[in-house]
Formats: structure tokens, C-alpha cells, sequence
């Protein structure tokens, strides 16, 4: 399962939202407003920027259409997905 770090003024959080919905893929939000503590460690970890999404233990941050759609591909076949 994706894992997508926002923030409820996060324009491109709402889009990579409506991209995983979109596709059916399933995914947890995390609001940072509401966990600073874990918005510390991503900029702590380099993240400059929103959405700071993870999958299987790897992170990126910013809309990135083509890591989304990777991603998607794991999902599509799969039954839980």
C-alpha cells in the first residue's frame, strides 16, 4: 500500500490523490498538520517538498505522474488492489 504524506493546503497532494483514486489503487493519507513529529523526519530525510509519498520503503517527494503510475502498475492484477 502507498503511503502519501500531505497537507491540507497541498494542491499536488489532492492531485496525486485523485491520480491513486482515479486508478482504484489503494492508499493511506497521513496529514502532517496533524503529525508534525513525522513531517521532522522527512525534511529530516531531504524532503523539500509535498506530497512525500512511500512504497515498499522507498520515498519520493512532489507530483511525479511517472512514479505514480509505476506504482499503479504493481496494483492493477492484484486482488487485493
Amino acid at each position: 500500500m502507498l503511503t502519501i504524506y500531505s497537507a491540507p493546503s497541498c494542491a499536488a497532494c489532492r492531485l496525486t490523490k485523485n491520480v491513486l483514486e482515479r486508478a482504484g489503487a489503494p492508499f493511506q493519507v497521513v496529514d502532517l498538520e496533524e503529525h508534525p513529529e513525522k513531517a521532522d523526519e522527512l525534511r529530516a530525510a531531504g524532503h523539500q517538498a509535498l506530497p512525500v509519498v512511500e512504497l515498499a520503503g522507498e520515498q519520493w517527494s512532489g507530483f511525479q505522474l511517472h512514479r505514480l503510475r509505476d506504482a499503479i502498475a504493481l496494483f492493477e492484477g492484484t486482488e487485493d488492489g
